[in-house]
C-alpha cells in the first residue's frame, strides 16, 4: 500500500493530544484512499509521544529542528515526528512534507489538515485530486469550509492593507455597522462557486508536490497565521493558481485548539506580526501604513474593544 499511495497527510499537533487522536481515528478513517500519515508533534514530551504513537500505531521519529532522520521503515504508513521545540505551523508543515518527499518519492499530493474539523463527504479527497489532475495550473485546492456558526470560511478575496488591517480597527463602530448592513467587502466570499481565488483556508487543503517544491514551500518567517496566504502568492509567481471546490465540504471549529493554548492578546500579537510581515514582504506595504495600523490598533484596544 505504502509504495503505491500518492497521498501524504500532514497534521501539526500542539498540546492537543486527544483532539489529534480523535480526529485521526474518526475523520481520517472516512478517507477512502490509501495514504501515509505524518503527525508533527510540536513541544513534544514522553507522555504525548507515547499516547499518540500507541493509540494510532505510529512510528516515532526523534527530530531536531533542522534534522529529520531519513532512513526510516517505509513499510509503516504512520509516523510521529517528535520535536521538543514548538516549530509553529509553517516550519511544522514544511518538516512533515520534506519527510515525505525524502522517504516516499511516489507521493504526489500533500493534504494539510487541522485536527478540529469534520469531513462531511467520504469522497472528499478523490474529488479534490480529480480537479488537481484535470488542470495542470492548479497548485493547491480546498473544499467548502463551514464554521460551527454555519458561515463560510473560504475562499478569500484580495483586500488592501487598509481594508483588512486599518479600517476595521480605526473606524470600528462605523465599520461594524457597514458590515452588518453588508455594505462593505469582507475577506471571505460567501456562497462562492468553484474556480480560482486569491486564497483558501489552510485548515484543510491539498497541495501538488511539484508546485510546493517550486514555490519554496511555506515561509518559515511566520509562526502562525498568513501561511496559506503567502503560499498562494508564492505559487502564483511560479504559474500555479489556488482553486476552490465547494462540491465537497468540511465543518471547522476554527480556533478551538488555539484558544486553549494561547491567550487572546498573544493570538492577536502573532496574527498582527504575521500579517504585517506578509504585507511588507509580499505586497510592498509602506512603513507609514504599518505605523498607521499600530495607531489604529491602539485606538481599537483603548476605546472600542470593551464594546464588542
Amino acid at each position: 500500500m505504502v509504495e503505491t499511495t500518492r497521498l501524504g497527510i500532514i497534521l501539526v499537533n500542539y498540546k492537543s493530544i486527544d483532539e489529534t487522536i480523535d480526529y485521526c481515528m474518526k475523520e481520517l478513517g472516512k478517507i477512502q484512499e490509501d495514504y501515509v500519515l505524518v503527525i508533527v508533534n510540536n513541544s513534544s514530551d514522553e507522555y504525548s509521544n507515547s499516547k499518540i504513537s500507541k493509540t494510532l500505531d505510529c512510528t516515532i521519529i526523534q527530530c531536531k529542528e533542522s534534522e529529520i532522520e531519513q532512513n526510516v521503515n517505509c513499510e509503516s504508513n504512520r509516523f510521529l515526528l517528535s520535536f521538543k521545540e514548538n516549530l509553529g505551523y509553517a516550519k511544522g508543515n514544511n518538516r512533515g512534507i520534506n519527510f515525505l518527499i525524502k522517504n516516499f518519492p511516489g507521493i504526489e499530493y500533500f493534504l494539510i489538515t487541522n485536527n478540529d474539523i469534520k469531513l462531511l463527504n467520504k469522497n472528499i479527497i478523490d474529488s479534490l485530486i480529480k480537479d488537481l489532475e484535470s488542470d495542470e495550473n492548479i497548485g493547491m485546492i480546498g473544499p467548502k469550509i463551514i464554521g460551527i456558526d454555519g458561515k463560510d470560511q473560504s475562499p478569500h478575496r484580495k483586500l488592501s492593507f487598509n481594508q483588512l488591517m486599518i479600517y476595521p480597527k480605526l473606524f470600528y463602530p462605523f465599520w461594524l455597522l457597514l458590515y452588518k448592513l453588508k455594505l462593505i467587502k469582507t475577506e471571505v466570499i460567501e456562497n462562492a462557486e468553484n474556480g480560482y481565488y486569491y486564497r483558501i483556508m489552510g485548515s484543510f487543503m491539498i497541495l501538488k508536490k511539484e508546485s510546493f517544491i517550486l514555490s519554496g514551500g511555506f515561509d518559515e518567517n511566520t509562526f502562525l497565521y498568513a501561511e496559506e496566504l503567502i503560499l498562494s502568492d508564492r505559487m502564483r509567481k511560479k504559474g500555479y493558481g489556488t482553486y476552490f471546490q465547494p462540491i465537497v465540504s468540511i465543518l471547522h471549529n476554527h480556533g478551538n485548539v488555539t484558544k486553549k493554548t494561547l491567550e487572546r492578546e498573544k493570538q492577536m500579537e502573532i496574527y498582527n506580526n504575521s500579517m504585517i510581515y506578509y504585507f511588507r514582504t509580499y505586497r510592498n506595504t509602506s512603513s507609514l501604513a504599518i505605523k498607521l495600523f499600530h495607531f489604529s490598533y491602539y485606538i481599537y484596544n483603548k476605546f472600542y474593544l470593551k464594546f464588542r
